[in-house]
Protein backbone atom coordinates (compact mmCIF):
# COMPACT_ATOMS: atom_id res chain seq x y z
CA UNK A 1 0.00 0.00 0.00
CA UNK A 2 2.67 2.54 1.02
CA UNK A 3 4.34 1.80 -2.42
CA UNK A 4 1.14 2.21 -4.49
CA UNK A 5 0.71 5.85 -2.46
CA UNK A 6 4.09 6.38 -2.94
CA UNK A 7 3.91 5.99 -7.20
CA UNK A 8 0.23 7.76 -6.85
CA UNK A 9 2.10 11.26 -5.57
CA UNK A 10 4.96 11.23 -8.23
CA UNK A 11 2.02 10.98 -10.84
CA UNK A 12 0.75 13.89 -8.92
CA UNK A 13 3.66 15.94 -9.06
CA UNK A 14 4.42 15.02 -12.35
CA UNK A 15 0.97 15.91 -13.72
CA UNK A 16 1.11 19.31 -12.21
CA UNK A 17 4.79 19.96 -13.57
CA UNK A 18 3.44 19.46 -16.95
CA UNK A 19 -0.32 21.43 -16.23
CA UNK A 20 0.85 24.22 -18.42
CA UNK A 21 1.15 22.29 -21.61
CA UNK A 22 -1.96 22.94 -24.08
CA UNK A 23 -1.73 19.74 -25.30
CA UNK A 24 -2.66 17.30 -22.69
CA UNK A 25 -3.68 13.87 -21.60
CA UNK A 26 -3.67 11.75 -18.59
CA UNK A 27 -0.28 9.60 -17.86
CA UNK A 28 -1.30 5.95 -18.89
CA UNK A 29 -0.35 2.07 -19.01
CA UNK A 30 2.91 1.87 -20.90
CA UNK A 31 3.10 1.29 -24.75
CA UNK A 32 3.44 -2.03 -25.27
CA UNK A 33 1.99 -2.69 -29.21
CA UNK A 34 4.22 -1.18 -31.81
CA UNK A 35 1.42 -0.75 -34.11
CA UNK A 36 -2.18 0.73 -32.93
CA UNK A 37 -5.03 1.93 -35.46
CA UNK A 38 -6.91 4.65 -33.27
CA UNK A 39 -10.31 3.83 -35.10
CA UNK A 40 -9.24 0.16 -35.42
CA UNK A 41 -9.25 0.73 -39.17
CA UNK A 42 -6.09 0.64 -41.37
CA UNK A 43 -6.83 3.81 -42.84
CA UNK A 44 -8.06 5.89 -39.83
CA UNK A 45 -5.09 7.89 -37.89
CA UNK A 46 -2.32 5.73 -36.39
CA UNK A 47 0.46 5.94 -34.11
CA UNK A 48 3.33 3.52 -34.21
CA UNK A 49 6.84 3.40 -32.90
CA UNK A 50 9.37 4.45 -35.54
CA UNK A 51 12.92 3.99 -34.92
CA UNK A 52 14.42 6.28 -37.41
CA UNK A 53 13.19 9.93 -37.56
CA UNK A 54 15.99 10.24 -35.12
CA UNK A 55 16.84 14.19 -36.40
CA UNK A 56 13.50 14.94 -34.38
CA UNK A 57 14.17 15.19 -30.42
CA UNK A 58 12.45 16.04 -27.63
CA UNK A 59 13.00 19.32 -25.44
CA UNK A 60 13.96 19.02 -21.96
CA UNK A 61 14.11 21.05 -19.01
CA UNK A 62 16.06 21.33 -16.48
CA UNK A 63 15.07 18.63 -14.54
CA UNK A 64 15.46 16.77 -17.89
CA UNK A 65 11.57 16.32 -17.76
CA UNK A 66 10.03 16.66 -21.11
CA UNK A 67 8.17 19.69 -22.27
CA UNK A 68 7.83 19.42 -26.04
CA UNK A 69 9.37 17.85 -29.46
CA UNK A 70 11.67 19.96 -32.14
CA UNK A 71 12.65 18.98 -35.68
CA UNK A 72 16.73 19.33 -36.32
CA UNK A 73 16.49 21.30 -39.26
CA UNK A 74 20.62 22.01 -39.35
CA UNK A 75 23.00 21.35 -37.24
CA UNK A 76 22.70 23.97 -34.39
CA UNK A 77 19.20 24.67 -35.84
CA UNK A 78 15.45 23.26 -34.30
CA UNK A 79 12.29 24.53 -35.58
CA UNK A 80 9.26 24.00 -32.52
CA UNK A 81 6.50 25.80 -30.55
CA UNK A 82 6.73 29.05 -28.92
CA UNK A 83 4.46 27.97 -26.09
CA UNK A 84 6.77 25.94 -25.34
CA UNK A 85 9.07 28.46 -23.31
CA UNK A 86 5.76 30.42 -22.05
CA UNK A 87 6.07 28.92 -18.56
CA UNK A 88 7.76 32.00 -16.72
CA UNK A 89 8.45 29.42 -14.03
CA UNK A 90 11.26 27.76 -15.96
CA UNK A 91 14.21 29.64 -15.97
CA UNK A 92 16.55 27.23 -15.96
CA UNK A 93 18.56 25.37 -18.68
CA UNK A 94 16.56 23.48 -21.66
CA UNK A 95 18.28 19.97 -23.21
CA UNK A 96 17.64 18.26 -26.58
CA UNK A 97 18.04 14.45 -26.39
CA UNK A 98 19.15 12.55 -28.91
CA UNK A 99 19.15 8.79 -29.57
CA UNK A 100 19.00 6.24 -32.56
CA UNK A 101 16.35 3.78 -31.29
CA UNK A 102 12.61 5.04 -30.57
CA UNK A 103 13.50 6.12 -27.05
CA UNK A 104 15.24 7.60 -24.97
CA UNK A 105 16.61 7.18 -22.15
CA UNK A 106 19.58 8.13 -19.30
CA UNK A 107 22.19 6.86 -21.91
CA UNK A 108 21.62 8.72 -24.27
CA UNK A 109 23.23 12.36 -25.53
CA UNK A 110 21.39 15.34 -23.71
CA UNK A 111 22.47 18.87 -25.94
CA UNK A 112 22.95 21.85 -23.69
CA UNK A 113 20.47 24.20 -25.64
CA UNK A 114 22.42 27.44 -26.38
CA UNK A 115 19.18 29.62 -26.94
CA UNK A 116 16.05 30.01 -28.43
CA UNK A 117 14.09 32.93 -29.88
CA UNK A 118 10.41 33.48 -30.91
CA UNK A 119 10.16 33.65 -34.48
CA UNK A 120 8.86 36.47 -34.80
CA UNK A 121 8.84 39.94 -32.30
CA UNK A 122 5.31 40.84 -32.86
CA UNK A 123 3.33 39.03 -30.17
CA UNK A 124 0.51 36.11 -31.24
CA UNK A 125 1.87 35.63 -35.34
CA UNK A 126 2.21 32.45 -34.77
CA UNK A 127 3.32 29.45 -32.13
CA UNK A 128 7.19 28.93 -34.05
CA UNK A 129 10.61 29.11 -32.21
CA UNK A 130 13.72 28.82 -33.15
CA UNK A 131 16.39 26.70 -30.78
CA UNK A 132 19.85 26.96 -31.24
CA UNK A 133 22.49 24.66 -30.11
CA UNK A 134 26.11 24.14 -30.53
CA UNK A 135 26.61 22.03 -33.91
CA UNK A 136 29.45 20.11 -32.78
CA UNK A 137 27.15 17.54 -30.92
CA UNK A 138 25.42 16.57 -33.88
CA UNK A 139 27.61 16.89 -36.95
CA UNK A 140 29.10 13.67 -38.27
CA UNK A 141 26.98 11.67 -35.66
CA UNK A 142 23.50 12.64 -37.27
CA UNK A 143 22.43 12.43 -40.57
CA UNK A 144 19.43 15.10 -41.08
CA UNK A 145 16.92 14.67 -44.05
CA UNK A 146 16.80 17.70 -46.56
CA UNK A 147 12.92 18.23 -46.53
CA UNK A 148 11.67 21.46 -48.59
CA UNK A 149 9.77 23.94 -45.99
CA UNK A 150 6.33 25.17 -47.16
CA UNK A 151 6.74 29.15 -46.48
CA UNK A 152 3.68 29.39 -49.18
CA UNK A 153 0.16 28.37 -48.95
CA UNK A 154 -0.92 25.53 -46.47
CA UNK A 155 -2.51 22.45 -48.22
CA UNK A 156 -5.69 22.27 -48.83
CA UNK A 157 -8.41 20.53 -46.74
CA UNK A 158 -8.11 16.54 -46.86
CA UNK A 159 -4.48 16.44 -47.47
CA UNK A 160 -2.46 13.66 -46.54
CA UNK A 161 -0.58 14.56 -42.97
CA UNK A 162 2.14 12.62 -40.83
CA UNK A 163 4.41 13.75 -37.47
CA UNK A 164 6.43 11.85 -35.40
CA UNK A 165 6.60 13.58 -31.81
CA UNK A 166 7.29 12.41 -27.94
CA UNK A 167 4.16 12.29 -26.19
CA UNK A 168 4.44 11.58 -22.58
CA UNK A 169 3.32 7.97 -21.52
CA UNK A 170 3.65 5.69 -17.80
CA UNK A 171 7.11 4.62 -18.86
CA UNK A 172 10.58 5.43 -17.60
CA UNK A 173 11.94 5.81 -22.11
CA UNK A 174 10.58 8.78 -23.45
CA UNK A 175 9.04 7.26 -27.00
CA UNK A 176 9.03 8.94 -30.35
CA UNK A 177 5.97 7.88 -31.61
CA UNK A 178 4.70 8.66 -35.56
CA UNK A 179 1.08 9.95 -35.85
CA UNK A 180 0.26 8.30 -39.71
CA UNK A 181 -2.22 8.89 -41.53
CA UNK A 182 -4.31 11.71 -40.85
CA UNK A 183 -5.21 14.68 -42.77
CA UNK A 184 -5.66 18.88 -42.30
CA UNK A 185 -9.39 18.87 -41.63
CA UNK A 186 -11.93 21.85 -43.17
CA UNK A 187 -11.81 23.82 -39.68
CA UNK A 188 -9.09 26.86 -39.22
CA UNK A 189 -8.89 30.00 -37.39
CA UNK A 190 -7.38 32.27 -34.13
CA UNK A 191 -7.18 30.90 -30.96
CA UNK A 192 -8.03 33.36 -28.22
CA UNK A 193 -6.32 34.35 -25.09
CA UNK A 194 -7.64 32.96 -22.36
CA UNK A 195 -6.13 31.96 -18.48
CA UNK A 196 -4.26 29.29 -19.12
CA UNK A 197 -3.18 29.97 -23.24
CA UNK A 198 -1.71 33.36 -24.92
CA UNK A 199 -3.86 33.09 -28.06
CA UNK A 200 -2.58 33.80 -31.20
CA UNK A 201 -3.34 36.15 -33.81
CA UNK A 202 -1.87 33.79 -36.75
CA UNK A 203 -4.36 31.49 -37.96
CA UNK A 204 -4.14 27.63 -36.76
CA UNK A 205 -4.96 24.69 -39.33
CA UNK A 206 -6.80 22.01 -37.33
CA UNK A 207 -6.15 17.82 -38.13
CA UNK A 208 -7.10 14.33 -36.98
CA UNK A 209 -3.79 14.35 -36.09
CA UNK A 210 -3.30 12.71 -32.22
CA UNK A 211 -1.61 13.98 -29.46
CA UNK A 212 -0.36 13.87 -26.13
CA UNK A 213 1.87 16.45 -23.73
CA UNK A 214 4.78 16.69 -25.30
CA UNK A 215 3.63 16.26 -28.96
CA UNK A 216 3.93 20.23 -28.76
CA UNK A 217 6.58 21.64 -31.53
CA UNK A 218 6.50 18.32 -33.24
CA UNK A 219 6.82 18.64 -37.00
CA UNK A 220 3.86 18.42 -39.30
CA UNK A 221 4.88 17.30 -42.84
CA UNK A 222 2.58 16.67 -46.20
CA UNK A 223 2.82 13.24 -46.67
CA UNK A 224 2.23 10.92 -49.36
CA UNK A 225 1.49 6.86 -48.49
CA UNK A 226 1.44 3.94 -50.87
CA UNK A 227 -0.65 0.86 -50.55
CA UNK A 228 1.80 -0.93 -47.60
CA UNK A 229 1.22 2.06 -45.75
CA UNK A 230 4.53 3.12 -46.15
CA UNK A 231 5.08 7.26 -46.20
CA UNK A 232 6.82 9.64 -47.99
CA UNK A 233 7.68 13.28 -46.72
CA UNK A 234 6.37 15.50 -49.13
CA UNK A 235 7.44 19.13 -46.93
CA UNK A 236 7.50 20.55 -43.97
CA UNK A 237 4.23 22.75 -43.28
CA UNK A 238 4.70 23.59 -39.57
CA UNK A 239 4.69 22.68 -35.93
CA UNK A 240 1.81 20.76 -33.69
CA UNK A 241 0.37 23.53 -31.33
CA UNK A 242 -2.90 24.03 -29.73
CA UNK A 243 -6.11 22.18 -29.83
CA UNK A 244 -9.61 23.97 -30.53
CA UNK A 245 -10.93 21.48 -28.16
CA UNK A 246 -10.82 24.11 -25.26
CA UNK A 247 -13.27 25.11 -23.14
CA UNK A 248 -13.39 29.31 -22.27
CA UNK A 249 -11.07 29.56 -19.33
CA UNK A 250 -8.26 27.67 -21.64
CA UNK A 251 -8.52 23.93 -19.47
CA UNK A 252 -9.50 21.09 -22.23
CA UNK A 253 -13.06 19.65 -22.92
CA UNK A 254 -12.52 16.13 -21.90
CA UNK A 255 -15.69 14.98 -23.33
CA UNK A 256 -13.71 14.62 -26.70
CA UNK A 257 -10.60 13.01 -25.20
CA UNK A 258 -10.33 9.32 -26.97
CA UNK A 259 -7.68 6.73 -26.37
CA UNK A 260 -5.59 3.93 -27.61
CA UNK A 261 -2.81 1.70 -26.47
CA UNK A 262 -1.09 4.56 -26.19
CA UNK A 263 -3.66 6.35 -23.79
CA UNK A 264 -5.69 9.41 -23.94
CA UNK A 265 -5.15 11.96 -26.82
CA UNK A 266 -6.72 15.15 -28.49
CA UNK A 267 -6.36 16.35 -32.41
CA UNK A 268 -4.12 18.86 -32.96
CA UNK A 269 -3.65 21.85 -34.71
CA UNK A 270 -0.58 23.14 -36.27
CA UNK A 271 0.90 26.81 -36.71
CA UNK A 272 2.06 26.81 -40.53
CA UNK A 273 5.36 28.11 -41.83
CA UNK A 274 3.88 30.18 -43.82
CA UNK A 275 4.24 32.67 -40.90
CA UNK A 276 7.24 32.17 -40.16
CA UNK A 277 9.46 35.41 -40.13
CA UNK A 278 12.86 34.73 -38.59
CA UNK A 279 13.11 31.21 -40.11
CA UNK A 280 12.88 32.73 -43.58
CA UNK A 281 15.28 34.79 -42.52
CA UNK A 282 17.70 32.17 -41.49
CA UNK A 283 17.47 29.68 -44.05
CA UNK A 284 17.79 32.44 -46.77
CA UNK A 285 21.09 33.41 -45.32
CA UNK A 286 22.11 29.74 -45.02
Amino acid sequence: MMRKRLLLSKLTALLAKVSACILTATLVVSCTSVEESVAGQSDSPKRSLVDDFDYIVPILDEDHFRICTGLILKHGLVVTAKHCFRDDSKKGNYYLAYSEDNSIDQNDLYIPVASFEYDSSVEGINDLAIVHYDPGYTEGKLALKDIPLNFGPAPETGAALFSVGYPIVKTQNTLRVSSARCQRKQRSGKLLPSPKSPGYDGVLFDTDCPAFWGNSGAPVFSARYDEQGNVELVSLEGVITHTFDLVSNGDLDYRKMKHDAFGPYLTSNYSPLGQSVRLKEIMKAL
